[in-house]
C-alpha cells in the first residue's frame, strides 16, 4: 500500500498531515474558496476488483448521516491514486487518550462503545463494514463525543482478503480469512473496549491468540463481564446479531449497575481527558457546512 506519485486534489491547501500509515497518506486541509477544513486521505490504487469495490463502497458510505460517524463526501482518482474527501473531525484519537492515561473509567469507556456501535449500526444498514476498527479509527472532541473514522480504508487494500494486516482488533473469522461480517465488527469495538477498561487488548495480534485463548475476563470489571463474553465470542454467530442489538446491551447494563447518569459521567471524563490533550487538537475550523464541495 501507500501514496502513489504526487498528485494532490486541486482546490485545497495542506494545513498539516495526521498520518502517514499502511492504508495512505491523511491530510488536515482548507478549501481555497470557503475556508472550510476537511480531510483528504491519498490510497494507492488496487486492481480493476478493488476499485470496482472501493467505487461501490464510496458511493454506499456518502449516504451514511450519523452523529457517529465521520462524513464520507466522495472520492477522485487520478492514475494510480485515490483521494477520499472526509469530514474533518476537531478531537484527539481515543489511542492518544489510551497512550497518554492507560485506561478509562467504566463509564466512559461504555459511551465509547455504545457509540461506536450505533455507528457501526448505520453503516451496516448502508451495506458497509468498518474491518479496521482501533482506538486510533476513534476521534473523541473536547465535549466528550466522539465519531468512527478510518471507513473504507482497507478496501483497496484488502484485494478480496478477510483480514486488514495482524493486529489485535481481528476477529477469530478474519485469521482462517473467512468473509467479514457485521459480527467482526463488533468483536473489534470490543476489543477496543476491553481496551479502554483495562490498557491493554484482550488478545495479542496472533492467529493462536483469538482462536484458542479465553478471553481475560479477571481483567475487567465483575459487572461487564457479560459484555466482554458476548462481544468476543469466538463464532461470529454467537456474538449479538446487530451493533444496535448490542448497543442496547450496552445501555441495560450501563443503567442497571452504574445509574441514570452514567452516560452524563462518561462524557465528562472524556471530555476532560480530550482536553487535557489540546496540544494535540488541530486549530478548530470554521463550522463544517452539511455538503462539501462536489467530488467526483
Amino acid at each position: 500500500m501507500g501514496v502513489v506519485g504526487t498528485w494532490r486534489v486541486p482546490g485545497y491547501a495542506e494545513v498539516r498531515e495526521l498520518g502517514d500509515g499502511p492504508w495512505g497518506r491523511s491530510v488536515l486541509v482548507r478549501h481555497s474558496s470557503s475556508g472550510r477544513h476537511y480531510v483528504i486521505r491519498y490510497l494507492g490504487a488496487a486492481d480493476a476488483e478493488g476499485r470496482r469495490r472501493f467505487e461501490g463502497e464510496s458511493a454506499q458510505l456518502q449516504q451514511v448521516f450519523s452523529p457517529y460517524v465521520a462524513r464520507w463526501y466522495g472520492h477522485l482518482d487520478e492514475g494510480d491514486t485515490a483521494a477520499v474527501l472526509l469530514e474533518a473531525v476537531d478531537g484527539v484519537s481515543l489511542k492518544d487518550i489510551l497512550t497518554w492515561h492507560g485506561n478509562l473509567s467504566p463509564e466512559a469507556a461504555l459511551v465509547v462503545l455504545r457509540r461506536s456501535l450505533l455507528g457501526l449500526q448505520e453503516a451496516h444498514s448502508r451495506g458497509v463494514l468498518h474491518r479496521d476498527h482501533t482506538p486510533s479509527n476513534v476521534v473523541v472532541r473536547s465535549n466528550g463525543l466522539g465519531k468512527l473514522i478510518g471507513f473504507g480504508a482497507t478496501t483497496l487494500a484488502a484485494r478480496g482478503r478477510s483480514r486488514a494486516g495482524d493486529s489485535p482488533y481481528v476477529a477469530p473469522e478474519q485469521w482462517v480469512d473467512e468473509p467479514a461480517v457485521p459480527a467482526t465488527d463488533i468483536y473489534a469495538a470490543t476489543c477496543v473496549f476491553f481496551e479502554s477498561l483495562t490498557g491493554r487488548p484482550p488478545f495479542p495480534g496472533t492467529m493462536e491468540a483469538h482462536l484458542s485463548l479465553p478471553v481475560p475476563l479477571d481483567q475487567a470489571p465483575e459487572v461487564l463481564h457479560g459484555l466482554l463474553a458476548s462481544g468476543l465470542a469466538k463464532a461470529p454467530q454467537n456474538r449479538p446479531a446487530t451493533a444496535a442489538e448490542f448497543a442496547a446491551e450496552v445501555e441495560n447494563t450501563a443503567l442497571a449497575f452504574y445509574g441514570p447518569e452514567w452516560e452524563h459521567h462518561g462524557l465528562s471524563v472524556l471530555a476532560s481527558l480530550a482536553r487535557s490533550l489540546g496540544t494535540l487538537l488541530p486549530a478548530p475550523p470554521p463550522p463544517l457546512a452539511l455538503d462539501a464541495p462536489p467530488v467526483g
